[in-house]
């Protein structure tokens, strides 16, 4: 029984990688050399971005913003209208100097803390995603808010 299982493992590991080339080779995926430049000329930001976003709208205080920021493994987060069109963008950053002081949660609104969407980099959905890194590349961003191609609607980031 050792010496049978000890066969067949020897066997299919000189056999495996060969076996492997050989449906490489039939597959057609042979001297391809993709790269990920390649891929970014292929993708748009839609087919990369994260859809599920958390907004907020400026007349929320803080008090109700804060733990659900806390919580959240995001770093930015779209600010709306009623509509849902995009009025600016609220990031942990811009919650440093008043994230120790509970009191001012209850005062403050998420208006006096954010950045207005005139003062945000946003890409659009159908961005091509090298243009898109690109952008994040030159403002050296890390994530950026991703909205519909009239830039009002937030999609993801």
């Amino acid at each position: 029984m050792v010496f049978s299982v000890t066969t067949t493992s020897f066997i299919v590991q000189l056999m495996g990688p060969v076996m492997a080339k050989i449906a490489v080779q039939k597959a057609g995926e042979t001297g391809q050399n993709i790269t990920e430049a390649d891929l970014a000329k292929e993708l748009k930001v839609k087919d990369v971005m994260r859809p599920e976003v958390m907004d907020f709208q400026s007349y929320y205080p803080l008090s109700v913003v804060m733990p659900r920021v806390l919580q959240s493994q995001s770093m930015i987060f779209p600010v709306v209208d009623n509509q849902g069109n995009l009025e600016g963008m609220l990031a942990v950053t811009d919650l440093k100097n008043v994230m120790l002081d509970q009191d001012a949660w209850e005062w403050l609104l998420v208006h006096d803390v954010m950045r207005k969407a005139e003062d945000i980099v946003t890409i659009t959905e159908n961005t091509p995603l090298d243009e898109a890194l690109h952008t994040l590349s030159v403002f050296h961003l890390n994530h950026a808010i991703v909205t519909d191609d009239l830039k009002q609607k937030p999609m993801g980031i």
